[in-house]
């Protein structure tokens, strides 16, 4: 795990970064007592890191339903988020965990990803929609994650279906025009080819090529000359028949 640069360094370097940071806060959801320590600009790398903290008298609910939970311990974790720019934006947090009398120790579940997932809910709708239209591998190379990622993403994403009604609460409106219920695309492959090949034209160059005469059985039918020859032999017959001249007509 990366650590932030001290403080005071970072006061003097960066004066106007500070500023900022309500505003990645509203970006990546990341919602009181939590709150943007630091972010460090890594350009060799092409790599942002976000470090997020929490106030230390902040008290966390449970799943039960208890509220003002203290903190028992924490651990650290880290997401992969939508890179800013070109950027590789990863989010680091050491994640609080309270001790219920209830239930347990239980770590506090943050409001930009799901349980037990290195990506946040966009860096997840990403994967999903990317892997609609090409394969896994692709998907995996064009984001720069592994391809076990991107299938694990794929496969909870199919297991759990739609997020629930507080995770739909916690995430930001959605785009003008855009419906909530809105059916996600199915994730299955696209066939390989959803154009019959029958259906394409042959071409060479801009020419079609005609297609092959059809064979047929037996003795071929008769010329174009000699269907008009056959026309035309009952009409010279009787021109013949109505010469008044005759054989010897000429003598």
């Amino acid at each position: 795990m990366l650590l932030p640069p001290d403080p005071v360094t970072l006061k003097v370097m960066k004066p106007d970064l500070n500023s900022l940071f309500p505003r990645f806060e509203k970006l990546y959801w990341i919602e009181f007592p939590l709150f943007i320590r630091d972010m460090l600009f890594d350009e060799e790398n092409r790599k942002v890191d976000i470090f997020v903290d929490y106030h230390r008298k902040a008290t966390f609910p449970c799943s039960c339903g208890r509220e003002s939970l203290k903190i028992h311990d924490r651990v650290l974790r880290e997401w992969r988020a939508l890179d800013i720019g070109s950027y590789q934006t990863i989010i680091h947090l050491a994640v609080p965990r309270t001790k219920c009398p209830d239930c347990g120790v239980k770590t506090v579940k943050v409001g930009w990803a799901r349980d037990h997932s290195h990506f946040t809910y966009l860096m997840e709708e990403r994967v999903a929609l990317l892997s609609h239209y090409m394969p896994l591998s692709n998907v995996a190379r064009f984001l720069n994650v592994s391809e076990r990622r991107v299938r694990s993403v794929i496969e909870r994403l199919r297991e759990s279906g739609p997020p629930p009604p507080a995770e739909k609460a916690a995430r930001p409106p959605l785009p003008l025009g855009a419906s909530e219920d809105a059916s996600p695309p199915e994730l299955s492959p696209a066939p390989a080819s959803p154009v019959p090949l029958k259906a394409r034209p042959l071409r060479e160059g801009s020419r079609e090529i005609p297609a092959a005469p059809k064979k047929t059985g037996g003795r071929p039918g008769p010329s174009p000359a000699d269907k008009a020859a056959a026309e035309a032999a009952p009409e010279k017959a009787a021109a013949d028949e109505s010469d008044p001249r005759g054989e010897g007509g000429g003598e």
